[in-house]
């Protein structure tokens, strides 16, 4: 370790635009692996080499703070069981508060966790001790696998560190086992042209790691609702889903509900609504769009996809039908199928929907209604209550283009 090779590393680093991501494991579990005394020499070393560099260590708040190491350490990271521990250890109740003046006192400090095999043993058969925390083992449960992410979330975590995915690499399809774990440190296998065919190698994932990604997309979820204006939301779902982080052994319903529940409410909050007004007179189906003018429009335009293509929406509504105008700009209109009840959908045209109680379901139920009218003036209007759509309901719709 020298502060010359740190500066150099650091040189480097910047040139390829990786220094924000780039920190110093200065030690790992001390004093298991270094000395208390051994960190505040090493983030000097990293410190001269560039002010900038961040510092790693892997501990809890409360011994970096006994052993006078906390200003040594820019990425803090505890155990996860050293987060919110059951009652009667020594890390009971949620210790995410614990963390606030540490984070508060630069900007490069931050909070990462990990977990490791005190989540079911480390060399010993788990007790009630090891019960129900997040794991990336093998005989932990899928969603076990798959919480680190929610609870990430849930107590405000910015990273988590593993350390290590290909420990038993060589040996993978005949033993993952360590450290008291099936798997603890190996999330691939080697993809042999011997063991799966083919004439390259490629890297086999195991289910354990799809669910580490599948937990990466549900926190995607989660922030942007963060995002979209309604945390508490959010926060009220993932800790109803996982309330403390020793409670990851839930069942598989409960964590599709919180993730339906999460997308529900993303599609709520970025689904543009158009509110219909009520006519003073008589529409007159004519193509005229006069008496839509004051009626509020959606706007929809294709740009994002390349598109040229855009078109305002309006409605209204009298106490016998609802009234829907578009004016559309498109260079070009195609039809290629048409004819009453035909695939009028496949081509240019304009489609609505309605789902009359406004009840979700999964499928076209019975109150369902599918109206499409391409640019030639087809109609295609349908009901649900089966699988395809009963296309012999008729809307009596009226239509100009």
């Amino acid at each position: 370790r020298e502060a010359s090779r740190y500066a150099e590393w650091a040189r480097y680093f910047r040139t390829q635009g990786w220094f924000g991501r780039t920190y110093d494991y200065t030690c790992d579990e001390p004093p298991m692996t270094c000395a208390w005394s051994d960190i505040p020499v090493r983030a000097s070393l990293v410190r001269q080499g560039d002010p900038e560099m961040r510092t790693l260590v892997t501990t809890n708040i409360v011994e970096a703070v006994e052993h006078g190491a906390d200003d040594d350490i820019d990425i803090l990271v505890p155990v996860v069981n050293h987060m919110h521990d059951r009652a009667g250890s020594r890390f009971e109740g949620n210790q995410r508060t614990s963390y606030e003046a540490f984070l508060q006192s630069s900007p490069q400090k931050e909070l990462w966790w990990y977990q490791c095999c005190m989540s079911h043993g480390c060399g010993y058969i788990g007790g009630p001790e090891t019960y129900g925390w997040p794991s990336y083992m093998i005989d932990a449960s899928g969603v076990q696998n798959r919480a680190m992410q929610w609870l990430t979330f849930s107590y405000g975590i910015r990273g988590e560190l593993y350390y290590e995915a290909l420990h038993q690499l060589p040996n993978a399809w005949n033993s993952v086992f360590d450290f008291g774990g099936n798997g603890d440190g190996t999330l691939l296998y080697p993809g042999t042209p011997a063991r799966i065919g083919g004439t390259t190698h490629v890297p086999v994932s195991s289910y354990r790691l799809k669910m580490i990604r599948e937990g990466m997309e549900d926190y995607e979820y989660l922030q942007q609702l963060v995002k979209l204006g309604d945390p508490a939301f959010a926060h009220d779902v993932a800790r109803g889903l996982f309330p403390t982080a020793y409670e990851a052994r839930q069942p598989v319903a409960k964590l599709r509900e919180a993730r339906d529940l999460v997308i529900g409410r993303i599609v709520e909050l970025t689904t543009p609504r158009l509110s219909a007004a009520g006519a003073r007179d008589a529409i007159v189906i004519d193509g005229d769009l006069t008496e839509f003018a004051e009626a509020a429009m959606l706007g929809l335009s294709g740009a994002e996809i390349g598109s040229d293509g855009s078109a305002q929406v309006r409605a209204m509504w009298d106490r016998e039908r609802l009234y829907l105008a578009w004016a559309v700009t498109d260079a070009t209109q195609r039809i290629n199928e048409g004819g009453a009840d035909g695939d009028v959908w496949n081509g240019d045209g304009v489609e609505v929907m309605i789902d009359a109680s406004a009840n979700g379901a999964g499928s076209p139920d019975a109150d369902d209604y599918h109206v499409a009218v391409n640019v030639q003036g087809d109609v295609r209007d349908e009901r649900g209550g089966g699988s395809p759509w009963d296309t012999t309901w008729t809307a009596g719709v009226e239509r100009a283009v």
